[in-house]
């Protein structure tokens, strides 16, 4: 497992220098949600896609779990992210992973994730590398998440069931859909208000609560 603020911190840094040279590699950084459109400009503008995971623990995309065996039959799709921060549907308190089939750009990763120090008995950094590397002890506690993993999602989509069924048919309330071709994981219950037809506006419903 990577500290994968790091690891991105990388990948931008590299972005934005091959934008200076025409023909370099280029990554295209996508969410989840776009997986529908990410092969056509991968394709067009000849570039891999490292894709955004990190909401989306569990998150079922045309009989995919988002972020893991769409990396094994996309090539364009090299890497996928995950977050481990607290905030998420199951946490290490922080950090997070990488995880991808191109065991090349992997060894990399753990490689710029642990200061990018060369093999040799002395301290040799041949490119910039970081300190972000999960602890083994907040690994543990992500190995142990992991199995409660498909109860927090139950749990989630339970509440989201709740809120649409006691403010669902508010008028000027709409709660966020979900996606014929996937099922989400209801980490956050969103929803949309229309002042006109709601009669307060989200600012005043937010002071409310």
């Amino acid at each position: 497992m990577l500290g994968i603020s790091g690891f991105l911190a990388g990948m931008i840094i590299r972005m934005r220098a091959w934008r200076r040279y025409a023909g370099c590699p280029a990554i295209r950084i996508i969410f989840s949600g776009e997986r529908s459109t990410a092969n056509g400009y991968s394709k067009s503008h000849r570039c891999r896609a490292m894709l955004i995971a990190k909401c989306s623990w569990s998150w079922i995309l045309s009989g995919h779990t988002s972020g893991t065996s769409i990396c094994r039959d996309r090539p364009w799709l090299r890497i996928s992210s995950f977050s481990f921060n607290g905030a998420k549907i199951i946490t290490t308190s922080g950090g997070g992973m990488s995880v991808s089939a191109d065991k090349v750009l992997i060894d990399h990763a753990r490689k710029l994730a642990t200061q990018a120090r060369e093999p040799a008995p002395h301290y040799q950094h041949s490119e910039i590398g970081y300190n972000y590397r999960l602890s083994n002890v907040l690994a543990a506690i992500g190995r142990g998440q992991l199995q409660v993993l498909d109860e927090r999602v139950r749990r989630k989509r339970e509440i989201f069931k709740f809120y649409e069924g006691t403010i669902g048919d508010l008028s000027g309330i709409t709660l966020m859909p979900e996606a014929p071709w996937g099922r989400c994981t209801r980490w956050l219950t969103c929803i949309t208000i229309d002042p006109a037809q709601f009669g307060a506006d989200r600012e005043t419903v937010r002071l409310a609560l």
